[in-house]
């Protein structure tokens, strides 16, 4: 069974929600479930709004912008409370945003060249 992760760069997720909730569309036309939802470049502060959540989907993850940068933030959603969790953040990366999750059940099989 194959799962499907999309990765998605809204440049300020605000007014959006019509857009993220065509994933669900994206399901039919590819025969695929979408387990796991990335949105980058969220610009969204400590405090903003949360009701960005797709139907069928929960909040994995959110890291918010921060120090005054006028893009950034990630939103991560999953399709099960159980198969994800939020890492958290590594030190020393201050040029780049980064942001784990861990998703459990999953088996990973070699690629052979």
């Amino acid at each position: 069974m194959a799962a499907l992760v999309l990765t998605l760069n809204v440049r300020s997720i605000k007014d959006k929600r019509p857009d993220i909730e065509e994933l669900n569309g994206l399901e039919s036309a590819t025969s695929q479930t979408v387990v796991l939802v990335g949105i980058m470049e969220t610009w969204l502060v400590v405090g903003s709004r949360s009701d960005f959540v797709p139907n069928g989907f929960y909040l994995a993850a959110r890291r918010d912008r921060g120090g005054g940068r006028a893009s950034e933030g990630v939103l991560w959603f999953s399709r099960a409370r159980t198969i994800v969790e939020a890492l958290p953040p590594p030190t020393g990366h201050g040029a780049i945003e980064i942001v784990g999750v861990l998703v459990h059940g999953v088996t990973t099989t070699p690629i052979e060249a």
